[in-house]
């Protein structure tokens, strides 16, 4: 949705307010009487605040918001989401996994999917197909085995990692493994090509400074 051109918001906007509209290639304007539920991963106050969003539209939006907190602050999602993925990507992996391995579910529960539900499906997708038997093992999972533990609580060195520092690293990595497919990686990582470009202007600045 933010990312959605000016002209493709004044459209949306005239939708919403009197449910007029031309479909494409055709001069007859037609009336809908819809509802519309909208999805964005961005923070849609500051895009207005920054001018890359109407102010009107995302009042007309709304209504009604709902806020769904990332999947790396919601861990406890991930049990229930494996299975659901493994079943789903069975048949194309010609693979079928009854169980999952204890410290393969709790890698990925530790790890912060910066790409959301997007990334654990692609790597539940991937896993599938890299290993065999019945039991999904940390072996399937290449991109997580070697992640490196979280600190713990008493760790008293300060060699934290910003949000920043984190997100560079993690695509740096997808990069790496997809040989520098910037497309594959973008859908890896649960964010559009343009966004990942952007981040990697941001990465190249940063390196120079």
């Amino acid at each position: 949705m933010a990312e959605l051109s000016a002209a493709g918001q004044a459209k949306l906007l005239r939708v919403l307010e009197d449910g007029r509209f031309m479909r494409v290639g055709e001069n007859r304007e037609r009336r809908a009487d819809v509802r519309l539920i909208a999805a964005t991963n961005r923070d849609l106050e500051q895009t207005v605040a920054d001018g890359h969003f109407r102010q009107d539209l995302y009042f007309r939006l709304a209504v009604l918001t709902v806020t769904l907190p990332p999947l790396r602050k919601r861990p406890g999602d991930i049990a229930e989401l494996v299975p659901h993925f493994l079943q789903r990507f069975s048949g194309e992996a010609g693979r079928r996994v009854a169980e999952v391995e204890p410290e393969a579910l709790k890698r990925l529960e530790r790890y912060t999917w910066p790409g959301n539900i997007r990334q654990l499906k692609n790597v539940i997708r991937g896993a599938l197909v890299l290993g065999d038997g019945p039991t999904l093992r940390l072996d399937d999972l290449p991109e997580l085995r070697h992640e490196e533990p979280e600190p713990s609580s008493d760790d008293s060195s300060g060699k934290y990692l910003t949000i920043q520092e984190v997100e560079r690293d993690q695509i740096r990595k997808v990069l790496h493994h997809t040989g520098g497919n910037k497309t594959k990686a973008a859908e890896i990582l649960g964010i559009s090509r343009n966004t990942l470009y952007e981040k990697l202007k941001g990465m190249d600045k940063a390196s120079r400074s």
